[in-house]
């Protein structure tokens, strides 16, 4: 998977001139709370889409772009992660991390790269991004729509249960805790939290399948 990302924005991604907003394609970002199937359900909007534009193929964005950021903007793996988990690791960590490596970066500097590539991603259209705060780093791109997965707690207690083999109070400190590092995500690069931010769609997965989530977000896209 890893590689064929990595030929996909190479492609993509390395043009002579940066993609205008003018000339940008439709995107969709996917948000969720933790326990929603958001995963499942972008995988089934991706092959609904790809079945109808072969020509214009739509892929997947989620966890593995961890992977090809770090090799797009030069920095550790963890680096990365660090920015996803929302680990506070402060200004004397931050001096010392500085000093022990000529080709350091500071946070801000990579949550602004971060930020950068996200948004060409999403400019250069037909991509469906999952999680990674994708609606607050693509903010004010045209052509992108923009859902939110929510449920009710004891239901994603539920599918965290069966997904994760935890029990039920670890699936809870689990929800509260995921949900708590997502939030603060949002804050760190938006200044907003998740309540804060505008969504074009919240959907209730517990009252629809994943099957008919991803034809509904299908035929807003293509109508």
């Amino acid at each position: 998977m890893l590689p064929d990302l990595l030929k996909y924005f190479d492609k993509r991604l390395s043009a002579e001139q940066p993609i205008q907003a003018s000339e940008s394609k439709a995107f969709i970002t996917l948000s969720r709370e933790t326990g929603c199937h958001s995963i499942h359900i972008a995988e089934l909007l991706v092959k609904k889409l790809n079945d109808d534009h072969p020509k214009q193929p739509w892929h997947l964005i989620s966890k593995e772009i961890i992977d090809v950021l770090a090799r797009k903007i030069s920095v550790e793996t963890r680096d990365i992660e660090a920015m996803y988990g929302a680990e506070k690791r402060g200004h004397l960590l931050e001096i010392i991390r500085a000093f022990g490596n000529k080709s350091y970066k500071s946070d801000q500097t990579i949550r602004k790269e971060i930020k950068q590539f996200i948004r060409n991603i999403a400019l250069s259209g037909h991509v469906v991004i999952v999680g990674r705060a994708g609606v607050a780093l693509t903010a004010g791109l045209p052509h992108g729509f923009h859902c939110r997965l929510f449920a009710p707690f004891d239901w994603r207690v539920s599918q965290v249960m069966q997904l994760k083999q935890f029990d039920r109070d670890h699936s809870k400190r689990y929800i509260l805790e995921t949900d708590e590092i997502r939030n603060q995500f949002f804050v760190d690069f938006s200044h907003k939290t998740i309540a804060q931010t505008t969504f074009d769609l919240h959907i209730n997965n517990m009252s629809f399948t994943d099957e008919q989530i991803a034809s509904l977000l299908y035929h807003l896209v293509n109508d």
